[in-house]
Formats: C-alpha cells, sequence, structure tokens
C-alpha cells in the first residue's frame, strides 16, 4: 500500500468544522463532500457524544445524526479552510521573498501573515464556545437530560 494514498483520497465525505465542543460531553461536526481533502458541499451534521456518558443515557457509543445542518459548523469549516489555503499563500510569496534576496522590509507584510494566520486559525477553535441556546437546539435529536447536563458544563468550563 502506498503510505501517501490516505492524503490522496481524491473524493468523498468526511466530517469537518468541531464546533459546539463540551469537553468530555459532545461535540458537532458537518459531514462535507470533498475533493483531495478540500471541502465542497455540507451534507449533514453529526453529534459525537462521550462514550461514558452515552451509556448512562441509554445511547449506543457513535455519532449522531442531526435533523438539520449546524450552519455554524459550516462557517467555521470554511473559515478554517480559508486561513489554511492563505498560510499556504503567504508560505509561497514568501519562500519567493527569499529567494529573490528581498529586503526584510519588502517581507514585513509577509511575515505579519505568517505570525497573524496561524493565530487566527487558533483562535477559531479557542473563541467557539457554546451556548446555553444552541445546546438546546440539540433537544431535537438527543435527550432532554443530555443537553441539561451539556449546558450545565459549559457553566464550569475555563472564562
Amino acid at each position: 500500500m502506498n503510505p501517501l494514498s490516505f492524503a490522496y483520497s481524491g473524493y468523498g465525505a468526511r466530517l469537518y468544522g468541531r464546533t459546539l465542543r463540551v469537553p468530555g460531553v459532545l461535540f458537532v461536526e458537518t459531514r462535507f463532500l470533498h475533493a483531495w481533502l478540500f471541502p465542497l458541499v455540507p451534507r449533514s451534521s453529526w453529534v459525537t457524544l462521550n462514550e461514558e456518558l452515552a451509556a448512562r443515557y441509554g445511547l449506543k457509543a457513535g455519532p449522531y445524526k442531526l435533523t438539520s445542518i449546524n450552519w455554524r459548523s459550516v462557517v467555521l469549516t470554511i473559515l478554517r479552510t480559508t486561513l489554511i489555503f492563505a498560510l499556504f499563500i503567504a508560505l509561497i510569496v514568501f519562500s519567493t521573498q527569499v529567494l529573490l534576496e528581498r529586503a526584510l522590509s519588502a517581507m514585513a507584510p509577509t511575515l505579519a501573515a505568517l505570525c497573524a494566520i496561524p493565530l487566527f486559525f487558533w483562535l477559531t477553535y479557542r473563541l467557539d464556545r457554546p451556548t446555553h441556546g444552541q445546546l438546546q437546539a440539540l433537544m431535537r435529536d438527543l435527550p432532554e437530560d443530555l443537553v441539561r447536563y451539556a449546558a450545565s458544563r459549559i457553566d464550569s468550563m475555563h472564562p
């Protein structure tokens, strides 16, 4: 088997855009049709539960399909994909500037982008905190007690 075969998947479906993360409880992702791991079309959203917690509420382990697409997950997928693409372009521009022996002052904007893009990418995870209202929307697909438990856990999450 070719060790690079996983990267050249060509096309298929994959989960992206992890959001509504309540550590030790659940998170939501959206399944996208992709081409070369580039997300193209959102198909459905899924919630993944902690295995022990799922057993406590009489649910099977594994992801559960939600009745509607989680648009927050879709937006985060587009934002994160754009940031990765921008980082790739900035690396190409920076490499070209280095090879052409440009002055440091000419490379300053590119260096700033190379520092800022990973920071923004990190912030998409750090600032993505679930709210009680967002978790209440999961009550259509999950037991009410489980959603209430998840809501109680976000109050104890770091500020």
